[in-house]
């Protein structure tokens, strides 16, 4: 159990991905105060579940429908989907950005970032420690890494590369290989020209491997490789129009 308490933003009333959740689910009543409430209940309820039992950042054995249940609110998973906050998978659900949220790590830096402003309050700048200034910077580029969040091309917008997309970033960080904002860039660029079946399988095929980098699997669930280099007889016989036989 992760702990007894969960950290919901201050500004989450007007979040903007409530505000698509409201306006998804009760088109009518947006400007309805009870239907926001209810909402935000149905946030709380849901927080309070992944932060019990999803340790991992997967919800194990409860499904789209389960959730709706819990929180009574039919196509709540899906909504959830839509704004980011959720993946759908037939045996679970899935948690993006868990680390960042719930879990011992994420509740340690918001414990310490609240020390942290009751310390400013009362200690100069001059006083502060080494630990301190470590931790603010590891923040701010926590904040910034968020910032610089790299969307996905418009044709791979779709909840299966979306759920292998956060697998292969999981992985990578696992190995202690992070991608960087730049990394990622090229990686969907290059994924856009394969396809969404077509880079999936290359990345669980590198995920099942352990490998660092995304390479495909042949028709025979080999990793692919180059073809070899012609050399200059073979490219000298290929402008006269000769096979390797005819050389002579």
């Amino acid at each position: 159990m992760a702990g007894e308490w969960i950290a919901m933003r201050h500004d989450l009333w007007e979040c903007p991905q409530v505000v698509r959740i409201l306006s998804a689910m009760c088109p009518q009543d947006v400007r309805n105060v009870s239907a926001r409430v209810r909402i935000m209940g149905a946030l709380y309820r849901t927080w309070c579940l992944i932060d019990r039992f999803a340790d991992d950042g997967i919800l194990h054995g409860y499904t789209a429908e389960t959730l709706d249940a819990e929180v009574d609110i039919p196509g709540w998973s899906e909504n959830l989907q839509q704004v980011g906050w959720l993946v759908i998978e037939p045996q679970h659900l899935v948690i993006p950005e868990f680390e960042s949220h719930f879990g011992c790590s994420a509740k340690r830096r918001m414990q310490d970032a609240k020390r942290k402003r009751v310390a400013r309050q009362s200690c100069p700048q001059s006083v502060r420690t080494p630990a301190d200034k470590k931790r603010t910077t590891e923040q701010k580029r926590t904040e910034e890494d968020k910032k610089k969040e790299t969307p996905l091309p418009p044709s791979l917008q779709t909840d299966e590369f979306r759920a292998a997309w956060i697998d292969w970033q999981r992985h990578r960080a696992e190995i202690k290989k992070r991608l960087t904002p730049t990394q990622m860039t090229k990686q969907l660029k290059t994924f856009q020209e394969w396809g969404e079946v077509r880079s999936i399988a290359a990345i669980n095929h590198t995920i099942e491997k352990g490998w660092q980098g995304i390479r495909e699997p042949d028709s025979n669930g080999h990793a692919s490789t180059t073809k070899p280099k012609e050399t200059l007889l073979q490219k000298w016989q290929k402008s006269k129009g000769l096979s390797n036989g005819d050389s002579k």
